[in-house]
């Protein structure tokens, strides 16, 4: 075994340095610049959609740039915040664009823009609205499928008018104007946030709404009878109908009558098989009876659909 002092000795001794050669720095500069170090992929990426883009031109940058914007960073939509009753409890209050408060008017203006927007573009005009209602509110709304419930019917109001409360702070009433009557419903609003918080449909009597219906559709069975009114009875007829019905039976091509599902004139009719969505019309004949199914929505007291049977009898 070496003695461990003279390997310490061989470790002081100074070591022969290595000189290099006068052109080594030179060589390194041309190393470099003709074997440059691999570029970060972003960097490549780039290149390589620039080149890309000038052979597609302008319209594939355009497209191109969309893409892979979206598929780096995602696509970003608009997403509404509805506050809860909770949250407006520590809400700062709100000013009007005038810097006044929350009154009646203000809140009536985006119920009356709904209302008149609704008939052209019925989903912008909701979203519209529902950024001005609260959590609660908006989960009420959701839930209601078989009619429109910002105006408490299937079809839209001719107009709209207004009726401020003076005993109720924060409450005022909508009257919505149909051919056929007014549909009054509440709006709470907070009067400090500007946001609605409830909207009050009208608890309709279903027997009156069915009495009135049947009264709409018997007076036009009787009026086809008299040659007089014949030619203006339907005009009166659709007047009590929904949109969609009106639209239906004006529009009706077939051989026979799309409101009574007959060629014939009925003798009289009689009403079975009352609910509060529906009602079987009996249309009597001499040689028998045909029934025609009539769908309604009692609130608005409109008819909203009519089914004749399989086959007209008549």
């Amino acid at each position: 075994m070496k003695n461990i002092d003279d390997e310490l000795k061989l470790l002081t001794r100074p070591q022969p340095r290595r000189e290099l050669h006068g052109s080594f720095t030179t060589y390194v500069i041309q190393e470099i610049t003709n074997h440059p170090s691999p570029k970060r992929w972003m960097t490549q990426l780039k290149e390589k959609f620039t080149m890309k883009f000038k052979k597609l031109g302008a319209v594939g940058v355009t497209i191109m740039a969309v893409c892979l914007l979206a598929g780096i960073g995602g696509v970003t939509y608009a997403v509404t915040h509805h506050f809860s009753l909770f949250e407006l409890l520590n809400k700062q209050p709100v000013t009007t664009e005038n810097g006044g408060h929350v009154t009646d008017a203000f809140m009536q203006k985006f119920y009356q823009a709904y209302v008149t927007d609704a008939s052209s573009d019925t989903s912008k005009a909701r979203a519209d609205f529902e950024a001005h209602v609260t959590t609660e509110l908006s989960h009420k709304l959701a839930m209601v499928k078989d009619s429109d419930p910002i105006v408490c019917a299937q079809n839209m109001p001719t107009s709209v008018s207004f009726e401020s409360v003076t005993d109720s702070p924060g409450y005022f009433k909508a009257i919505n104007h149909y051919a056929t009557g007014d549909i009054t419903i509440g709006l709470n609003y907070d009067n400090s946030a500007g946001i609605f918080t409830d909207i009050t449909c009208p608890v309709q009597d279903s027997a009156a709404a069915v009495n009135k219906l049947q009264g709409y559709y018997t007076q036009y069975v009787r009026s086809l009878n008299d040659r007089s009114k014949a030619e203006t009875a339907q005009s009166v007829f659709v007047t009590h109908t929904s949109a969609v019905l009106k639209n239906t039976i004006t529009h009706f091509s077939y051989g026979y009558n799309p409101i009574t599902c007959t060629q014939n004139i009925p003798a009289m009719v009689s009403f079975t098989g009352v609910s509060t969505t529906s009602m079987t019309a009996v249309l009597a004949f001499e040689s028998g009876a045909t029934n025609v199914t009539l769908a309604f929505d009692s609130r608005a007291q409109v008819f909203t659909a009519i089914t004749c049977p399989p086959a007209p009898t008549h």
